[in-house]
């Protein structure tokens, strides 16, 4: 790397940790509003959700511009990416239905932990390797990022219905309970993003396979990562099967999409610190 690049890379470095600041600040906020029912909290969080959105989006822009390369290589880049297309995601949720705001209580110290276990991760610069020039990667990382973000946001609408449903039990469904939309309208929604995550987790894998034979020669060789991403996406497809052929709906659903929500963090986020994965070489 030259002195251009390494300056980048502080710079980078720099408004990342700027975004994690904000994006703490917010959380706060959320968890304040939540707490005292105020929603003028939820709605300062979101302004510092965006904030932090726009600085997030400046670090992987500078970093990209350093490395020479998109957020495809090691923890740190990677991780990032993860938290910045959930960002949007939510973002884009809310401006059509602002009332599900609460959902960052979920979606928000998640994102955190992920940032943190990228930004305590080795931020040094790494080539990409010649496998890499395929259009196949760029799918493979784009619907992992997808798959995370449909997931986290399709559990935090899980989180508000379980939450409201028991207010509603308990006749204190008021505040900012009254803002969210009805028990059955967030419980469908949660079951599209579930929906969208599943068809994301199958591109993600197939796209994977499809790459890992330019790689490494083979579709397919039962590593710990294609394994455990397996696993999620017939998670998923259970969930989906239940809900339209058995009628699972409400609560129900809602705690299966957690455990589903659980097993796709770990393959994006814990699944390096348990196995020893080909993988590795690109993702730690």
């Amino acid at each position: 790397m030259n002195n251009g690049s390494d300056i980048l890379l502080l710079t980078a470095g720099g408004l990342h940790w700027a975004a994690v600041v904000i994006y703490a600040a917010a959380t706060i906020l959320l968890f304040l509003g939540f707490a005292f029912q105020k929603d003028r909290c939820l709605k300062t969080g979101v302004i510092l959700i965006i904030c932090g959105t726009l600085f997030h989006t400046a670090a992987l822009g500078v970093r990209w511009a350093a490395v020479g390369h998109g957020p495809f290589m090691k923890k740190y880049e990677i991780l990032s990416s993860y938290v910045l297309i959930a960002m949007y995601m939510y973002l884009l949720v809310i401006k059509k239905r602002p009332g599900l705001r609460a959902a960052g209580i979920f979606v928000m110290p998640v994102s955190l932990i992920i940032m943190g276990l990228a930004l305590t991760s080795s931020s040094a610069a790494v080539e990409m390797p010649e496998s890499f020039n395929y259009v196949w990667i760029v799918l493979h990382v784009l619907f992992a990022q997808a798959s995370y973000g449909a997931g986290l946001i399709g559990a935090g609408l899980s989180l508000l219905y379980l939450m409201k449903e028991k207010a509603q039990n308990k006749g204190t469904a008021t505040g900012w309970y009254q803002n969210l939309p009805s028990l059955e309208k967030m419980d469908k929604l949660s079951y599209r993003f579930h929906g969208f995550a599943f068809m994301a987790i199958g591109v993600m894998t197939a796209s994977g396979a499809v790459w890992a034979n330019y790689a490494w020669g083979r579709y397919w060789g039962w590593d710990p990562v294609e394994n455990w991403s397996l696993i999620s996406w017939l998670l998923y497809g259970i969930y989906l099967h239940l809900r339209r052929i058995h009628g699972w709906a409400g609560k129900r659903a809602a705690w299966f999409s957690f455990a589903a929500f659980l097993v796709l963090l770990f393959i994006l986020a814990g699944i390096g610190w348990v196995y020893q994965s080909v993988h590795a070489p690109y993702f730690i």
